[in-house]
């Protein structure tokens, strides 16, 4: 599966259900791009960003992406926002 800002007309009941659904794909692969952090830290094991023509790889949901990048600015923040997501299986290990 793949998507992109699959949260921006979701209510917050929708956005928990997807959280829900997209944890129980434990044998599938997922891509996703999004702009809300909460939802990143529900649903990723995994984040690539890209900056600076390449792609970064971090371990971790967006909590450990942004403390391994430091401290960001609002304005670095929004820059890296749109090319955040999780790939590969997005279920948090049992």
């Amino acid at each position: 599966m793949c998507s992109s800002d699959l949260t921006n007309h979701l209510d917050e009941e929708s956005v928990e259900w997807l959280g829900n659904y997209i944890n129980t794909l434990t044998k599938s692969s997922v891509m996703v791009i999004s702009h809300e952090p909460k939802f990143l830290n529900r649903i990723c094991t995994d984040i690539i960003s890209y900056k600076d023509r390449r792609l970064v790889y971090t371990k971790g949901n967006f909590d450990a992406f942004v403390a391994a990048k430091g401290s960001i600015t609002s304005q670095g923040m929004n820059d890296c926002m749109p090319f955040c997501g999780c790939i590969g299986s997005c279920a948090a290990p049992p």
